[in-house]
């Protein structure tokens, strides 16, 4: 792993992490998939050969997630429908009483009810079905692929089957104008939740890529727009919260509508690639910090596991310098320890000193943070 990734645009480590928590994890399943989104992390596997998660690791890393006593674990690609054993996982993570449990698709292949009922039958959770709005042609521009019709259609048959329904739109340069108007369109489909995010530089080809990044501040004005939708409208702001006009972000908080942070600093999501190492998270795929398989065979129990997890010299090293201070303005506010700046591959493409303000100095952290309720963000 190139920890030089995150020591761009930062100083002032911020150590002594401890209670470590795992309360996420990830199952990338595969490499295949059938949209082409121009913001895809998986960019590289996308361009090259398709790569398929064996079975037989799969049930181990569910097993794995369910003895170190996460909430939720969240199968994703690719496009984790097209695994042929999705629904076996599924039913596996169920049986081993993981509270949740959650596959992120971009929903084409629900339009098969079939698909949708055996996923129902298995003990499925959440849908989350992203797509890029309720334009035709800015979603299937976006998406390299002719797909609206049938993400449609999917979240449809999901929310006719009474499931609950979450759909992620990632607010991008091609489509972030397009969002307010269409919330209410995708929200009269009957869905439980809209989660919008913002577009953030992803690691590919062996750098931080960005030209598909949306700007920090036009996504604060986007979630300025955004502020009165319903409540089941959440925002998650992988940037800096001082970007937020102060009264917003006191209300978004207390409407818990606001997602924020990053949990490679203190190590509450654990990535697991399609073969079976432990990545930083999902946007720094093919970059192993861990291996945790030898041959198909788990090398850890959850104990040495957490062990590892916690004290390993270079695992600890990466943690801390996702921990930094962006700028000396981070040093004065207490908000600090809840966004940490966010993502930090952003200021690999952005510089922090053109978005972090003084604008939410004098908020205690303890005021607004509430970590029961902000569940939906790891």
């Amino acid at each position: 792993m190139p920890i030089e990734v995150f020591l761009l645009k930062g100083d002032n480590m911020n150590t002594g992490l401890k209670n470590i928590d795992i309360t996420t994890g990830w199952v990338n399943l595969n490499t295949v998939c059938n949209n082409r989104c121009t913001w895809c992390y998986r960019k590289d596997d996308l361009i090259g050969n398709p790569r398929v998660m064996p079975f037989e690791v799969a049930t181990q890393t569910v097993d794995f997630f369910a003895d170190l006593g996460i909430f939720s674990v969240i199968f994703i690609g690719g496009e984790p429908t097209l695994y042929p054993e999705l629904n076996k996982l599924v039913e596996q993570a169920k049986k081993r009483q993981i509270p949740e449990v959650t596959v992120v698709s971009n929903g084409r292949l629900f339009k098969k009810p079939e698909l949708v009922n055996r996923l129902v039958e298995a003990g499925l959770d959440v849908f989350s079905i992203s797509i890029h709005g309720a334009n035709r042609e800015i979603h299937d521009r976006i998406s390299g692929v002719a797909s609206w019709d049938e993400s449609i259609e999917g979240i449809k048959n999901v929310v006719a089957a009474g499931q609950n329904c979450s759909v992620n739109i990632v607010a991008g340069p091609q489509n972030y104008e397009s969002i307010p108007d269409s919330i209410p369109q995708i929200l009269n489909l009957g869905v439980a939740q809209i989660i919008v995010s913002c577009s953030i530089p992803f690691f590919a080809m062996g750098k931080i890529e960005g030209d598909n990044a949306l700007d920090p501040k036009v996504f604060a004005r986007l979630v300025e727009k955004i502020a009165d939708a319903p409540r089941n409208v959440v925002i998650l702001h992988e940037l800096p919260l001082c970007l937020i006009p102060r009264q917003i972000f006191l209300r978004l908080i207390e409407e818990n509508r606001l997602g924020y942070g990053c949990h490679i600093g203190e190590g509450k999501g654990l990535s697991i690639d399609v073969d079976g190492t432990v990545t930083p998270c999902n946007s720094i795929p093919n970059h192993p910090i861990m291996e945790l398989f030898d041959d198909s065979r788990l090398l850890y129990t959850p104990e040495v596991f957490m062990e590892v997890w916690s004290n390993d010299e270079e695992i600890t090293a990466i943690r801390e310098q996702a921990n930094v201070y962006r700028s000396e303005i981070c040093q004065r506010c207490d908000l600090w320890k809840m966004c940490t700046c966010g993502c930090p591959l952003a200021w690999g493409h952005f510089d922090p000193a053109d978005y972090i303000t003084e604008e939410l100095l004098g908020i205690k952290a303890e005021l607004v943070y509430n970590p029961i309720k902000k569940g939906y963000n790891p």
